[in-house]
């Protein structure tokens, strides 16, 4: 899916919009989610500067494409469209790690607390946030200029994946690479990026190893895959000496001596000026000028 969503958009973003289209089209029927990968696709082929009719033109004429294709592939077996619409039926409830779901289980927690009605207003909250990303989407469709039509397509993908309620740790594979060809500067978002793919490779071999049935050991296997992914990444972090400064400037000792050094330097500037109030309060009961 994610390959045929790639080679798509890079075929239209070297003009060649109908294979684009066609690829992205096929990954449509793996996936449903890359269907809102179209949009962008018809703004790379309305062109630059073009007028919003233009625009609109484009915009259906990929859909009817895309659309028309998905019912013939149904034809063979009668199916018309229909085995879209049974692949696009979303999984109910949500996951704990997605934000939406961890929000929502805080706020359900409070609103219990405070005697409000916790679960109606945590589902509010999730489906507030699917409907946002659906207005960013819109937003980056419309608004935006036409030389950064990847990236605002790759963010637009990236609203849908992470405010939606159900997360698994594949799915950030979706957007990735849209993110790296238009680029992730070397601050603050790639070391978000670290942090993400972290966790979900940490939550991935905790949780989504279906081999527990399989295996025999003293201890429960499931806790033993996530210590050892947690002892790996303190490894990476902290003693590898290729990877550990990716994310934390220094090393380990060093940092530690810094924030020692702060400290020593913090404590005396406060007993300076607790002397400097305790002088000065001395000298005004004297009666002089301090």
């Amino acid at each position: 899916m994610v390959g045929l969503a790639v080679a798509g958009v890079y075929l239209a973003a070297t003009r060649r919009y109908l294979l684009g289209i066609l690829l992205v089209t096929a990954s449509v029927g793996i996936k449903p989610i890359t269907v809102l990968l179209l949009p962008f696709i018809g703004v790379m082929w309305a062109g630059p500067s073009a007028s919003w009719p233009r625009k609109f033109l484009m915009w259906g004429a990929t859909a009817g494409i895309s659309f028309g294709v998905l019912a013939l592939s149904g034809i063979p077996y009668n199916l018309g469209i229909g085995w879209t619409w049974a692949i696009m039926d979303p999984t109910p409830g949500y996951t704990g790690y997605s934000p939406s779901g961890f929000i929502g289980q805080q706020v359900e927690m409070l609103a219990n607390a405070l005697g409000l009605p916790g679960g109606t207003l945590a589902t509010w909250l999730r489906t507030a946030m699917k409907w946002a990303a659906i207005v960013l989407v819109l937003l980056l469709m419309f608004r935006g200029d036409y030389s950064r039509a990847v990236r605002r397509m790759a963010l637009a993908f990236t609203a849908v994946v992470m405010l939606s309620p159900i997360i698994q740790p594949w799915y950030i594979l979706w957007f990735l690479p849209f993110l790296a060809v238009t680029g992730i500067r070397d601050d603050w978002q790639i070391r978000s990026l670290y942090v993400c793919v972290t966790f979900f490779v940490v939550f991935g071999a905790q949780d989504q190893l279906s081999v527990w049935s399989f295996v025999e050991l003293p201890i429960d296997a499931s806790s033993l895959a996530f210590f050892t992914a947690l002892a790996f990444t303190f490894y990476l972090l902290v003693l590898d000496v290729h990877t550990r400064k990716l994310l934390i400037e220094g090393r380990p000792l060093d940092l530690g001596r810094r924030g020692w050094q702060w400290a020593v330097e913090r404590r005396a500037a406060r007993q300076a000026g607790a002397a400097a109030r305790h002088t000065d309060t001395a000298a005004v009961e004297r009666g002089e000028t301090p």
